[in-house]
This record gives C-alpha cells, structure tokens and sequence, in this order.
C-alpha cells in the first residue's frame, strides 16, 4: 500500500500567469509530438487545465486522464507511480511537468510504471530552466527557422513546494535523466528544447519490447 501524495497546486492554479506564451507553445509542442505517433489510445498523466486533451480529443484520439487531483476531473484518481491499468494498455503516454513533482528516488520507478503501462511510445517534457536567447525567422514557402543560445542554471534545486528537482541543475544533468530513461526500458527517439519555450525539454520514448 503506497502512502497517498499531497496535492501540490492551490485551486485556481491553472489560470492567470500560468498560461503564459511559453506554457501554450509547450501546450503546441505535446500536441504535435502526440499527432505525429499517428496512434490512437492515449494516457495523458497529469491534464492541468486540459487544454491538451480537449484538443488531442477533437483530433479523433481516444484520450484518457489520471491525476492525483479530483478538482482536475480526471478519468481516474492516480499516482504516476501506480497506474491502475493493465500491461500495455496504451499506444501513447504523455506526461508533461509531472516527474518533477515527485522525489528524485521515486523517478525510475515512475518511469517503468510507465513502460508497464504503455505499448509503444512515450511523450514526456521536464522542466530545464535556460537563461539565453532566442531567435525564430519566417521565410515564405519554407519552415520557420529557430535558433537559441544561452546557458542553464547551475544553482542547486530545492523543493519549492512543487518542483523536487529539474533537469539541467546540479545532480540532475540530462545524461542522468537519459540513462534512467534506458533503464526503465525505452529508446531515445527525439529529444529537444523548444526554441520559443526555453524552461522545459522534451523526450518522445520508444518502448523496447525485449525488457
């Protein structure tokens, strides 16, 4: 029996400053990478303010929620590290701003939770403040161009009421965070940071079906 987990945000936290630009461009980045899977029955941990869902939901997907919050109206009350599902229940999980809500020691056992659960991809976007610059030009007839440049924090993270730790701090570099990636059985896809939306970073995860 795993002790239940204290709800870390006030009521009324999804609105005002938190839907900034940056949080609705990382809104546009978990839609896309979703889409592109070109999969059907979604998990999405963690909905927030459901934006993301409502949207994936209107794109035809099978979307289901789990959170730890009621006053978010999931699908199922939850922890991201007991998935009341069976193995392999879903083609994509997304979890987005979640991992970080959690003790660092509790990471890796999350994440195979989340290959148990899952059958076949994985999107997950970790908080990583960035200090720098960004730049993004639009050419007629040919993709936008982005380009950033800066550097990360280094200042060491304590919990702050919701954020235990982040990626890119001191003890949280990204190859710790990829290499726990591997170990709970998934492959690197694609990873990046969205240039106009500089405080997270973004993994799209591969279940290997040989662990």
């Amino acid at each position: 029996m795993h002790k239940k987990r204290t709800i870390q945000v006030k009521e009324g936290y999804y609105g005002g400053s938190y839907e900034s630009l940056p949080m609705w461009i990382n809104h546009w980045y978990q839609i896309q990478e979703v889409l592109q899977l070109n999969q059907k029955k979604v998990l999405e941990i963690g909905p927030g303010n459901s934006v993301v869902g409502y949207f994936l939901k209107k794109c035809g997907l099978n979307v289901f929620t789990s959170d730890i919050d009621f006053r978010n109206k999931p699908d199922v009350l939850s922890d991201v590290s007991y998935l009341p599902f069976k193995q392999r229940s879903f083609d994509v999980i997304l979890c987005c701003e979640v991992l970080e809500h959690i003790p660092y020691n509790e990471f890796e056992n999350a994440l195979k939770e989340i290959y148990r659960v899952n059958n076949g991809f994985v999107v997950i976007s970790l908080p990583a403040p960035f200090v720098g610059a960004a730049l993004a030009l639009n050419l007629p007839r040919l993709s936008i161009f982005k380009l950033h440049a800066g550097v990360r924090y280094f200042k060491e993270k304590k919990f702050d009421g919701q954020h235990y730790w982040e990626l890119g701090r001191l003890g949280y570099p990204l190859k710790r965070i990829k290499k726990a990636m591997r170990n709970a059985g998934f492959d690197i896809m694609k990873e990046f940071r969205p240039t106009l939306s500089l405080f997270c970073y973004f993994f799209v995860l591969k279940r290997l079906s040989h662990i």
